[in-house]
């Protein structure tokens, strides 16, 4: 599982560090739409987590992770650049917003029973460490994707 959260958080560092400049420059979606669509990330977090307990005690916190993955690892897709027409541009915020709330509902969903899971079956003496251990390597894993997105960035536009 630690693995798993790891890649993940190396792929999400990438594509988040990409989608900013894409979406400001390429969509041109401007920097209060572009905070809307973010946000909607967020609407969509708390969404899901509200009933993240009574999927893992339907799922059980070990498997109510991994059903909840799909959910937030398909929600990657690209879009067109608009036509400069405001309906377009409002379909193409909507479309990401939408992508977002997904994104955000199924992280909501999934991150609680995750952790739950990790807590059950670590010994209780080992819980600050193994807890500190895997959220370090997350945050390292987040500033190497986000390099790594900026030197593509760099180099392929």
């Amino acid at each position: 599982m630690a693995a798993s959260v790891n890649v993940w958080f190396l792929g999400n560092a990438r594509a988040l560090t990409a989608f900013a400049p894409y979406a400001l420059r390429g969509l041109s979606l401007g920097p209060l739409l572009f905070g809307v669509v973010l946000a909607m990330g967020g609407v969509g977090g708390l969404t899901g987590v509200l009933p993240a307990p009574s999927a893992g005690r339907r799922f059980g916190v070990g498997r109510g992770p991994r059903r909840t993955e799909p959910l937030r690892d398909r929600l990657d897709g690209g879009a067109s650049p608009p036509s400069h027409g405001d309906a377009a541009l409002f379909v193409l915020a909507t479309s990401l917003g939408l992508g977002q709330f997904l994104f955000g509902l199924g992280m909501g969903l999934e991150d609680p029973n995750e952790m739950g899971y990790r807590q059950a079956v670590a010994p209780h003496h080992l819980q600050s460490r193994v807890n500190a251990s895997i959220r370090t390597i997350n945050r390292i894993m987040f500033l190497i994707g986000a390099v790594i997105a900026g030197g593509l960035g760099t180099t392929f536009g």
